[in-house]
C-alpha cells in the first residue's frame, strides 16, 4: 500500500523516495516495538490479525529485489539518472530485507514460536483456506456470492479445523512436539465455546469471560460455536472408507474423491449430504417451549411468542422455519371438534384388502369425506380407519359404501362411546430431558427491587 502511494514525477521527489524507503527499517521496528509493548502491557492483537499480517510479509520478502514493488515506483519521466536512481532504490530496499531475518524472526523467539503455529499454517496454507478458497474461486459454474463469500464461519472455519486434523493424517506434521500444538489449539477453542456460550446464552459478564480465556466473544455471538459445529459437520461428511483389503482408509485419501465440499464455495451444507442435518435436526427444549407456546395461543403472533418465551423474534422465526422444514410443524389450522360441529358419532374401522390394492383403497377412503384419517398397519387386518358422522344411519351408510368396494375383503366398525385421552402431542415431546438455550438475564422478568 506505501509503495502505491509513492511517486517520483521530479529527480527531487526522486531523491526524497530513496530516503523514504531507506527508513523501511526504522519502521518495521517500530511497529515490532509496539507489539512487543502491547503484549507486555496485556493488549494482544488477535492471532488471526497477526497471522494476516506476517503472510503478507512472507509474500513480499520472497519478492525478488528487481521485482520489489519500491524498486518499480514510477520515476520523472526521460530522466537520464533514472538507472542509477533506481539501483540507489534496490540498494535501500536490500538494506530494510537482510535475508537473516525473514518472516517471524524478527520477533524475539521467532523459530520458536513458528513452531507453536504450525498448525495454523494449516489451517490458513494447505490443505487449509488457501486450498479451499482457491478451488472455491475456481469454479465459475457458480454464482459470485456462493464462490467469493468467506464470512459464513461454520462453513470456512469449518474446513479450516478440519484441514489441521486433515494434515495429520497426511503426515505434514513432524512430530509429536506439533501434534500437541494441534491437541493445544484445539483445546483453546473449547475454551472459546465455553465463553461464547456463557456471554450469549448463560448470561455472563465481560469480566467472567475475561477471567476465564477471552472477552473479544462478547461482539461475535455464535463465532466460536460455528468453528466447532463446521469441523464436526466436515468429519461426518467424510468419514473413514476401506480398503479393497479391508483396511482403513486415511481421510486424506477420501477427501481427494473429489473435494466436491471444498469447491462448493463459501455457503452451507444442503441437508441431503451425508445426512448430517438430518441426523441432528432434532428439536430441543426451547423448540418444545415454542410449539407448547403455540398450542396454548394458537392466535398468537411472532413477536408476542419471542416475549412469552424470553428470545430474540429472529430466534423464533427461525426455529418456525426449520420445524416447518423439518416436516415437525404441519400447519397452523385450527383445532376442529367435529362432535361439536355436528358430527358426533365416531368410529373406528378396520379393512382387509386385496393384496397390492393399497394404492386404489387408498384413493377410494379418500372419497368419503367421513373418513377423518386412514393408516396401513400390520396384522389381521391391513388398514385402520377413523370416521365421523351426524348419525348412527349416517355411519351405516359410511360402512356399506367401504364394504362395497371390490378390492375390500372384509370390514370390522366399532363405535366411539366417549374420549377417554383427546389427540396430543406436547407430553411426548416434553417426556425426555432435552437441552435447550437458557434465557439471558436481558429477557428475564426484572425481579422487584426488596422493600
Amino acid at each position: 500500500m506505501i509503495a502505491s502511494q509513492l511517486h517520483a514525477p521530479t529527480p527531487e521527489h526522486a531523491e526524497m523516495a530513496v530516503r523514504r524507503v531507506g527508513q523501511l527499517a526504522a519502521m518495521l521496528d517500530q511497529a515490532a516495538g509496539r507489539y512487543r509493548d502491547g503484549v507486555a502491557a496485556g493488549r494482544p492483537p488477535a492471532r488471526v490479525n497477526v497471522a494476516r499480517s506476517l503472510s503478507q510479509i512472507d509474500g513480499y520478502l520472497a519478492t525478488p529485489v528487481e521485482q520489489d514493488p519500491f524498486v518499480r515506483l514510477p520515476g520523472p519521466a526521460d530522466w537520464p539518472g533514472a538507472e542509477e536512481w533506481r539501483n540507489r532504490l534496490a540498494d535501500a530496499v536490500g538494506a530494510a530485507r537482510p535475508d537473516d531475518r525473514p518472516g517471524l524472526c524478527h520477533l524475539p523467539d521467532g523459530s520458536e514460536l513458528y513452531q507453536e503455529l504450525i498448525e495454523v499454517a494449516f489451517h490458513d496454507s494447505i490443505p487449509g483456506h488457501h486450498l479451499q478458497l482457491a478451488i472455491a474461486a475456481e469454479r465459475t459454474d457458480l454464482p459470485a456470492f456462493q464462490r467469493l463469500a468467506h464470512r459464513h464461519t461454520a462453513f470456512v472455519e469449518g474446513w479450516g479445523l478440519y484441514a489441521e486434523r486433515l494434515a495429520d493424517e497426511m503426515g505434514l506434521y513432524e512430530g509429536d512436539i506439533d501434534r500437541l500444538g494441534m491437541l493445544g489449539a484445539d483445546a483453546w477453542r473449547a475454551c472459546r465455546l465455553v465463553v461464547d456460550t456463557g456471554l450469549h446464552a448463560m448470561g455472563w459478564t465481560r469480566q467472567q469471560a475475561i477471567d476465564f480465556v477471552a472477552g473479544r466473544y462478547i461482539g461475535m455471538p455464535g463465532q466460536a460455536l460455528a468453528y466447532k459445529v463446521g469441523q464436526l459437520a466436515r468429519t461426518d461428511l467424510v468419514p473413514p472408507a476401506q480398503t479393497p483389503q479391508g483396511l482403513r482408509e486415511p481421510r486424506w485419501v477420501c477427501a481427494s474423491r473429489p473435494p466436491a465440499a471444498v469447491g462448493r464455495g463459501g455457503t452451507f451444507w444442503p441437508a441431503s449430504e451425508g445426512g448430517w442435518v438430518e441426523r441432528r435436526q432434532v428439536i430441543d427444549g426451547l423448540d418444545v417451549d415454542l410449539l407448547r407456546a403455540l398450542r396454548e395461543s394458537p392466535k398468537v403472533g411472532v413477536l408476542e411468542l419471542s416475549r412469552l418465551l424470553g428470545v430474540a423474534r429472529g430466534t423464533v422465526q427461525s426455529r418456525l422455519d426449520r420445524m416447518e422444514r423439518a416436516g415437525i410443524i404441519t400447519g397452523y389450522g385450527p383445532d376442529v371438534d367435529v362432535g361439536a360441529a355436528g358430527y358426533p358419532v365416531q368410529a373406528f374401522a378396520t379393512l382387509e384388502i386385496a393384496q397390492g390394492a393399497l394404492e386404489q383403497v387408498a384413493a377410494e377412503l379418500a372419497a368419503l369425506p367421513a373418513v377423518l384419517e386412514a393408516y396401513a398397519t400390520t396384522g389381521s387386518s391391513d388398514v385402520l380407519c377413523r370416521l365421523a358422522a351426524s348419525s348412527h344411519e349416517d355411519l351405516q351408510d359410511t360402512l356399506l359404501a367401504l364394504n362395497r368396494s371390490p378390492t375390500v375383503a372384509r370390514s370390522t366398525s366399532v363405535v366411539v362411546l366417549s374420549v377417554v385421552v383427546a389427540p396430543r402431542t406436547l407430553p411426548l415431546l416434553e417426556s425426555q430431558p432435552r437441552t435447550g438455550p437458557r434465557r439471558a438475564p436481558a429477557y428475564r422478568d426484572t425481579p422487584e427491587a426488596p422493600a
